[in-house]
């Protein structure tokens, strides 16, 4: 399909179909394996096959349903899934885990994504390396306070977007 002369993509899930419109870039680059497997190292991480089908085929984009809910009644949006590219720094995984770091996160907790506060969805790999959470990474929250659960996967933050 396309909006506003733009191409898009549409993701099913079992609850719905998730578009993808362009966000870093005027269109879609597609995320090559090698690229991604090469984050893993460096990250010392195995991303959830559910993350990876994702973000192969939409680095760099956003998706429409993009609002999740999470905490007691808070809300946010998937503005960005980060990509892997070099360039721009702008909505960069590697940028985003360098602020991660200066931010006191602590280790096992991978950005992937950007709400438009400026907070992180991110990865949560401490508890299951296997398995890891979505949490969400809110910088006003600050103390223990700041990382806040959103989902068990990835997958399953995709089907409670709206």
């Amino acid at each position: 399909p396309r909006r506003d002369g733009i191409m898009v993509t549409l993701v099913e899930t079992p609850e719905m179909a998730i578009s993808w419109d362009p966000f870093v870039w005027p269109q879609a680059l597609p995320l090559t394996l090698d690229k991604l497997r090469a984050a893993e190292q460096r990250l010392g991480v195995r991303f959830p096959q559910d993350y990876v089908d994702c973000v192969l085929q939409h680095q760099g984009q956003t998706p429409e349903p993009c609002t999740f809910s999470y905490g007691d009644g808070y809300s946010s949006v998937l503005n960005e899934l980060y990509h892997y590219e070099d360039s721009p720094a702008t909505s960069s995984q590697i940028e985003a885990q360098k602020s991660l770091h200066t931010g006191g996160v602590p280790a096992g907790v991978v950005a992937i994504a950007g709400d438009p506060a400026g907070n992180h969805l991110c990865l949560d790999f401490r508890a299951d390396a296997a398995s890891p959470t979505v949490v969400i990474l809110d910088y006003e929250a600050g103390g223990d306070n700041q990382l806040a659960p959103v989902a068990n996967s990835f997958g399953e933050l995709l089907s409670r977007l709206s």
